[in-house]
């Protein structure tokens, strides 16, 4: 006997009457340009991300079509990344884990007798690939790949996801083609698999043909509208498994933790229990499980979502009040937001107070100038650090713990170390400001270069609709490798890498070198004069410890340590306050806030999930009715089963837009300064009052600060 552990999916779904326009999908790669073997495709697009992103306001593209929609959403265990460092790189990257493949949906109804008739069923391959130039106009979303144009596969992307009837499914299908590795990122999206655009054709289902099955005998008469469809009853179960079970997320995990507590020699009842344990640690995921039903090795997910509609089905939900409010930091925003609720006449007065109560911990024991520090602290949060370096230190450590000795540490402080190491590691700190500021410098050439590439990306391919008459590109292109490359490349020579070997126990440097393209690389000379600093080091360590000049306990060590910061503004914080805006209960969410209730189900030993599935799935189905009761019997609201009474409310991702005047006093866009900002441009606009923490307008009428402002919120996911 084999056991899987049933894990439960929130599955909705949204009833769409008749085709309608929606909203997009976050990307469409078909618009990208590519050369297939006759010609180039979309050779007027540039490309750039902007021709193929969707655009906020303008993104009611998606052809909604008629029918049932499907979207289940995937166990928070496996939509979380983990990050990885490489070995070889000390790159640090996020790994996503390998999700469910394989879908069959069963539409069923239950009649007024509570007997169930089957009706229809599906099977979903999330990962299958079209070929070029197939699979357009089979409802399947576009999704990124490398060309192969040796094996005639020109373009740069190609339609994944399809269903067929359960019937005609040919699961050894040697012609099929699928994608390596599906994730709930998909192609790098971290919505990908939230939102239904997104992945209509992997992790959702679209039904078209149930409104005419289910549709009233009731016939339309005159300009009426149509009847609604009779849906009570109608039922949908998922199934979701791996079709190939070396990515089973759950049985990697498995098979590891039992490898790692069988070495215990642990028994029966104890390794279970360490293993629940392990399970709960790692996935959120808890069981009930005996010695007998022994511990599950594999994963099957299920769902169930049966239709109750209400007499009135919209959603009442999404057309409640909504707030927003914006500051500098989170604080300003909640102080703004909860000021306007409590006196609208007084708010500025109220929000002042509001900050000052959640800074009382920071100014309690103040005495005097509490206001002014109060401005202080919050000025100070609308900033954050950013670093400017690093600093050399030379510093006394103990070789191992010692009892405290008042008079050897007052020993050890007042110790001088030789001039010449002194001087040497003020060469070094003068030699790392240098090469900390042509870092510095490369990162800014470099974003210099992508932006000027960017605007030769757009002179070579001008907007159709543009009324600007835009540079030639081959002016821009010569420009680019003058003003961008040359000296980008000059500084990189000038520059290069240095790579520090740091003691993994105590933080000391213990050695160093660089990668450069000459010795007087400021890499190389740095790298040099590190060096040399630590044979002085090593050399005085020997000297203190021979001639017993202190505690031969202690010596000298090579330390890095951050530099003086710099502050920089922190980004607007837009804060939502709302029933319609609060977290979808979709994601995120498990079953009691802190847990995932799963079971253990025991079945006939077979070689896949898969096999287990399409041989036995009457017993499958029983097994999941069976849950379902105990589900409504203990009043548990399972995510695995949905009641549909009205269109979903998922809200999710909000798009707004916000437009600023800028000020014309003394600025670019003044008629007689287009050749940038006068150098008084801050004086003659600002000022700083004597007890202020921030500039302050001149002339508060000189701008208006947002003349136009917009917000949506997508709703389906």
């Amino acid at each position: 006997m084999d056991t899987l552990l049933l894990v439960p999916l929130r599955l909705d779904a949204l009833l769409v009457e008749k085709d309608k326009q929606w909203t997009e999908s976050m990307a469409d790669f078909t618009l990208l340009p590519y050369v297939n073997s006759q010609r180039d495709v979309n050779n007027n697009t540039a490309n750039i991300s902007e021709e193929i992103l969707s655009q906020p306001f303008q993104n009611q593209n998606f052809d909604l079509k008629a029918g049932i929609h499907l979207h289940w959403a995937l166990p928070d265990a496996l939509s979380h990344g983990e990050s990885v460092k490489d070995p070889d790189t000390g790159e640090v990257k996020t790994d996503f884990a390998a999700v469910p493949n394989r879908w069959l949906v069963t539409r069923s109804r239950v009649a007024a007798d509570s007997s169930k008739t089957i009706e229809e069923e599906w099977i979903i391959e999330s990962d299958y690939l079209y070929p070029d130039g197939e699979g357009f106009q089979l409802g399947s979303i576009s999704y990124p790949v490398k060309p192969d144009p040796v094996n005639k596969k020109y373009q740069p992307f190609r339609f994944m996801g399809r269903k067929m009837p359960l019937k005609n499914w040919n699961p050894g299908d040697q012609n099929a083609e699928h994608l390596d590795l599906l994730t709930a990122v998909g192609y790098g999206e971290m919505a990908f698999a939230a939102f239904y655009p997104n992945c209509y054709s992997v992790f959702g289902f679209h039904d078209s043909d149930v409104l005419q099955s289910t549709q009233n005998a009731l016939p339309t008469v005159g300009n009426a509208a149509a009847p609604m469809p009779n849906l009570a009853g109608l039922t949908y179960d998922v199934l979701g498994w791996y079709s190939n079970e070396s990515q089973d997320y759950f049985s990697i995990f498995a098979e590891k933790t039992l490898a790692t507590l069988n070495s215990q020699h642990l028994a029966a009842d104890k390794l279970l229990i360490a293993f629940q344990a392990a399970l709960q640690e790692t996935f959120g995921w808890v069981f009930d499980g005996t010695t007998e039903n022994s511990i599950p090795s594999r994963l099957l997910c299920y769902a169930r979502i049966e239709f109750h509609p209400l007499a009135d089905i919209s959603n009442a939900e999404r057309d409640e009040a909504v707030y927003i409010a914006v500051g500098n930091t989170g604080t300003e925003a909640l102080a703004a937001l909860l000021a306007q609720q409590v006196d609208q006449d007084n708010a500025s007065i109220v929000e002042y107070q509001l900050a000052a109560v959640q800074y009382a911990e920071r100014l309690e024991n103040l005495k005097l100038d509490i206001a002014a520090k109060l401005q202080e602290a919050w000025h100070e949060k609308g900033f954050q650090a950013v670093p400017s370096g690093i600093l050399w230190t030379i510093r006394p450590e103990t070789i191992q713990n010692l009892q405290a000795d008042v008079e050897a540490a007052q020993q050890r402080s007042q110790i001088t170390l030789p001039t010449e190491m002194a001087h040497q590691l003020n060469t070094v700190n003068l030699l790392q400001k240098a090469y900390d500021e042509a870092r510095a410098n490369l990162s800014s050439l470099r974003k210099q270069l992508f932006s000027d590439w960017y605007k030769y990306m757009l002179c070579s391919y001008p907007p159709r609709v543009s009324r600007d008459d835009y540079p030639d590109p081959d002016q821009v292109k010569a420009f680019i490798e003058y003003a961008d490359l040359t000296p980008l490349q000059q500084l990189e020579d000038r520059t290069g890498k240095l790579l520090l070997h740091i003691d993994a126990i105590s933080g000391a440097v213990i050695d160093t070198s660089a990668t450069a393209s000459s010795l007087a690389a400021l890499a190389s000379q740095l790298a040099g004069a590190i060096q040399r600093l630590l044979k002085q080091i090593t050399s005085f360590n020997t000297h203190i410890q021979h001639d017993a000049v202190i505690d031969s306990n202690v010596q000298y060590t090579l330390k890095s340590i951050a530099g003086p910061r710099y502050w920089q503004p922190r980004e607007p914080v837009v804060l939502i306050h709302g029933n319609p805006a609060r977290a979808t209960e979709r994601h995120g969410q498990s079953q009691d806030g802190n847990v995932l209730d799963t079971q253990v189900l025991t079945v006939p030993t077979a070689p896949t999930v898969q096999d287990y599935i399409l041989n036995n799935l009457p017993d499958l189905r029983q097994t999941i009715d069976g849950l379902a009761v105990t589900a409504q019997k203990s009043g548990s609201s399972a995510i695995a089963f949905n009641t549909w009474q009205n269109q979903p409310w998922n809200p999710f991702l909000l798009s707004w837009e916000v437009e600023v005047q800028p000020l014309l006093n003394k600025s670019n866009l003044d008629a007689t300064k287009r050749d940038g900002y006068s150098p008084d441009f801050l004086t003659a606009n600002y000022q700083l009052p004597e007890t202020g923490v921030d500039l302050v307008l001149v002339d508060p009428m000189a701008t208006v600060l947002v003349s136009r402002q917009e917000a949506t919120l997508n709703e389906m996911n």
